[in-house]
């Protein structure tokens, strides 16, 4: 008779009383605003620091065009190079901000 007794003791400590469930829940859902916080402030300053070096390629775009006989294999190469560089930067800033949507819906 005594195991029977415990069980349900056991049972009710670890669901908890309906205070300590909103209280864990409302915990939970200020420390996820926490962590949402954190991410868009991160995703800020990594768009401002691509912001800035896409500014820089542009006027280094800008300038070959204005003289194109300094096109030689080593600028070629370069913006080959940032080309790539480019793509990958918004394709990973168009993952993160997609993690952090889905945070947000969670």
């Amino acid at each position: 008779m005594s195991d029977s007794t415990a069980k349900p003791e056991t049972k009710a400590t670890k669901k908890g009383t309906p205070a300590e469930n909103v209280d864990a829940e409302a915990a939970e859902e200020r420390d996820t605003a926490k962590q949402l916080k954190t991410d868009m402030l991160l995703l800020c300053d990594q768009f401002s620091q691509f912001s800035e070096e896409c500014a820089f390629i542009c006027d280094a775009f800008a300038a070959i065009v204005r003289e194109p006989e300094a096109l030689d294999e080593a600028t070629i190469a370069g913006f080959s190079h940032y080309s790539i560089w480019l793509k990958d930067q918004v394709a990973g800033f168009k993952h993160k901000i997609h993690k952090v949507h889905q945070g947000l819906n969670q």
